[in-house]
């Protein structure tokens, strides 16, 4: 009986010493929405959607299909943290995150819907505080997408 008492404490020891850095948190905001009808014609919704996006690297650009897709767009994240302690004081680190954007225009009755659609990724963190890898997020910032949106439309005005 003690062996295996010995041996479920080992193995939970060993276990938790595999982990590869400290676990990742996330506040909680509500969602934003990623997508927005424009009332306006399709070439206007267009060049704007292209205008928005000029800063980014872009990896597709199709006006006959109204698909764009942007290369990986590197910034810190307004959610995804995690805690550590500096002489016994609490401190956040938040991480780095990239994300590519496609974003599709549908010709509807009078108006043109947009939906951007991000893929996220996020920077693992090795147990000394330096960067791993990058891993794929499972709660993605809503808050980029909706960014985005909002780009077009102030692009829109411009126009």
């Amino acid at each position: 009986m003690r062996f295996l008492i010995v041996a479920c404490i080992l193995a939970s020891v060993t276990i938790s010493s595999c982990s590869s850095g400290p676990k990742t948190k996330q506040n909680k905001y509500a969602r934003l929405q990623n997508s927005k009808d424009f009332e306006n014609e399709y070439d206007v919704v267009w060049k704007a959607i292209v205008l928005a996006t000029e800063d980014y690297k872009t990896v597709e650009k199709d006006a006959e299909t109204g698909h764009l897709t942007t290369d990986w767009v590197y910034a810190t994240s307004n959610e995804k943290y995690f805690e550590y302690t500096v002489n016994g004081l609490p401190r956040k680190k938040y991480l780095q995150t990239r994300s590519k954007f496609q974003i599709i225009a549908q010709r509807k009755l009078g108006s043109v819907n947009v939906s951007v659609s991000p893929v996220e990724q996020v920077e693992k963190i090795k147990e000394d505080g330096t960067f791993d890898d990058w891993t794929d997020s499972d709660q993605i910032d809503s808050a980029r997408a909706n960014d985005v949106l909002k780009k077009i439309e102030l692009s829109i005005l411009k126009l």
